[in-house]
């Protein structure tokens, strides 16, 4: 049993205390010896010394007090009936430290034995000595790691007991790097998958180079300190590629072509977007320079001064986790310079300038790729006399055009519209052929010249207005669901066109085609019907937006419109048509449609007539 050095100082004060007053007689006391034993007298600090003292004589219930003088605890035992008192020590449960213990058994007497001492017996608490060794992954399989990889250092205890803590310390070119990698050591399943004694250390993705590691099992009451030895790892950056192409290829020279080098990497691009630089040559000769961007892009805009094939490489420098690598050589075609522009020349090939509304204006036109600068002339075919010019300055990409209305210009300057101050001629230019070039002239200074020949005709638009008349019977095309369609019986050459009964649905109809005279312009055209009968059909015009038939099928009378009822009384009625959708080219078609009649009936139609209205130049 364990006691507290300060209670039993207390007690042995007072025994002593007690001796001084009993009278010389009293403290006369028969004689006694303590033999003390230990087993064993060298032990593990976590193992169990059994002390034993035995008194002579044999005296039961005597207070034996156990004293280390390597510290200020002491052990008291009663004897049994035997004389013996026992006692255990052990470091766990006593804090005692490694090294010699001295122990020696103490009486200090009564009133029948007086005090005795034991012999000294000497105690050896030893810790148990340890050993601790590193390691990661499989090392005989992969020496090296990939600085992206996650590296996990193994820590485990090869000797000693399970109790203490492991401290790595991480070393490169012999500094320590990282000393505070610390865990405590505990019986656990490790990363590894094996289960034992020792503290996974987690690092993660770790900069490329040569580092060593190093485990500290810490000193304990139980255990001896103890240092593995050193453990190589070699992490090395990841292996890329760089790949760099050019757009567009061929480039004209002074121009702008965008080179993109891509870096890629079996162990995926992560850890090389937005780390490193690119750097672009040309031959030998650098370019410029390009931060790694998102994808693991660079681009750099390169501007090519001299004509032929230019090898391009791109050099990526790379990153304390990925290797640099640089691009095979990609050709590059720089050609001479020509203005981009498509579509150019003008809108018609004969122009009447004539004011009257009809190709009043003839349209100078083209498509630019790039800004540039455009000139227009327009010579007399005949003469080559210069009749007009315009400049139109600093034009962006895409559409621009500009408008002659035929007439000439002495002088003043265009602006960059197309439209600005100038000296009007009083009439428009002789008829006959013209020359209208255009000169384009990029920023680089490359031209492009296209000439296309226009006729000027000063004839004018002369209208007229013209019908054409047919017998009720000269049909195109007739039939239906339900009725018939029979002569007239009263109007002569006239169709009559009956239905049977009124249904929803049911219909009959007569279809009328003309053709128009040729023109250059219509601007009116009508349908009309002339006859009477017992009940209203609807008289129609075709409209070709809300669609056609192929030649020779049938008429589909959802594609007439407009639709205007027919007086039942004998007279003319007639609808009108759109001039640019009634026709189709010069064929214009009408209908009679009798549809969903109430009753019996019939239409009886004498004439149609198309009415139109043209025009000819003259």
């Amino acid at each position: 049993m364990y006691r507290g050095g300060s209670r039993w100082s207390i007690a042995i004060g007072a025994l002593f205390g007690l001796s001084m007053l009993l009278p010389a007689a009293v403290r006369a006391a028969t004689p006694l010896t303590i033999t003390l034993l230990a087993a064993p007298t060298t032990a593990f600090t976590d193992q169990v010394v059994t002390l034993t003292a035995t008194t002579s004589p044999a005296v039961a219930d005597l207070q034996i007090n156990f004293i280390d003088s390597a510290s200020t605890f002491f052990w008291a035992v009663n004897t049994d009936n035997f004389g013996t008192a026992s006692v255990t020590m052990e470091a766990t449960a006593n804090q005692l430290a490694e090294g010699q213990h001295f122990v020696h058994a103490t009486f200090f007497g009564d009133d029948v034995y007086g005090p005795a001492t034991s012999n000294t017996v000497e105690v050896d608490l030893n810790q148990h000595p340890s050993a601790v060794a590193l390691s990661y992954g499989d090392p005989a399989a992969d020496p090296v790691i990939y600085g992206v990889d996650d590296l996990v250092v193994y820590a485990r205890v090869t000797e000693g007991v399970c109790v203490g803590e492991i401290d790595l310390a991480e070393y490169q070119a012999g500094v320590v790097d990282a000393p505070d990698r610390s865990g405590t050591a505990h019986s656990i399943v490790n990363q590894d998958g094996s289960t034992g004694c020792g503290f996974d250390f987690d690092i993660g993705p770790h900069p490329a180079g040569s580092f060593q590691f190093q485990a500290t099992f810490g000193y304990t009451l139980i255990n001896a300190g103890s240092v593995s030895p050193l453990l190589d790892v070699a992490i090395i950056p990841i292996t890329t590629a760089t790949v760099v192409v050019a757009s567009p290829n061929p480039v004209e020279v002074g121009s702008d072509t965008l080179l993109t080098a891509t870096i890629t990497s079996p162990e995926g691009i992560a850890w090389i977007d937005g780390n490193g630089t690119i750097t672009f040559f040309d031959g030998t000769s650098e370019l410029g320079t390009s931060n790694v961007g998102a994808g693991a892009l660079g681009k750099f805009d390169a501007v090519f001064s001299t004509l032929g094939s230019h090898l391009i490489r791109a050099t990526y420098n790379g990153s304390s986790r990925a290797e640099p690598s640089t691009s095979a050589a990609a050709s590059v075609s720089v050609v001479p310079n020509t203005v981009h522009a498509t579509d150019l020349g003008v809108s018609a090939s004969t122009f009447y300038p004539v004011p009257d509304g009809y190709s009043d204006q003839l349209v100078i036109q083209g498509i630019l790729g790039e800004t540039a600068t455009v000139r227009i002339s327009i010579t007399n075919a005949t003469t080559g006399a210069l009749e007009r010019s315009f400049l139109l300055t600093d034009r962006g990409a895409g559409y621009y055009n500009f408008n002659w209305d035929g007439r000439p210009v002495i002088s003043g300057p265009i602006a960059a519209s197309g439209h600005g101050s100038r000296i009007q001629a009083p009439a428009d230019v002789p008829a006959g052929l013209y020359h209208v070039t255009q000169v384009l002239t990029d920023e680089l200074g490359a031209q492009l010249t296209v000439t296309s020949n226009v006729t000027v005709s000063l004839k004018r638009l002369v209208w007229y207005t013209g019908s054409t008349t047919y017998a009720g019977n000269h049909t195109t095309a007739r039939g239906g669901n339900q009725g018939s369609d029979t002569s007239s019986p009263i109007y002569v050459g006239g169709e009559r066109i009956t239905m049977l009964q009124g249904t929803p649905g049911f219909y009959n109809a007569l279809g009328y085609q003309f053709t128009l005279p040729s023109a250059v312009e219509y601007s009116a055209i009508s349908f009309s019907v002339l006859g009477s009968g017992t009940h209203q059909p609807a008289l129609g015009i075709q409209n070709r937006q809300l669609g056609t038939w192929a030649a020779g099928k049938p008429w589909i009378i959802d594609y007439f419109s407009p639709l205007s009822a027919v007086s039942t009384k004998y007279g003319w009625t007639t609808v009108s048509g759109d001039p640019t959708y009634s026709r189709i080219g010069r064929t214009v078609r009408g209908i009679v449609l009798a549809l969903n009649w109430t009753s019996g009936g019939h239409y009886d139609v004498s004439k149609v007539k198309l009415t139109y209205r043209y025009a000819l130049l003259k």
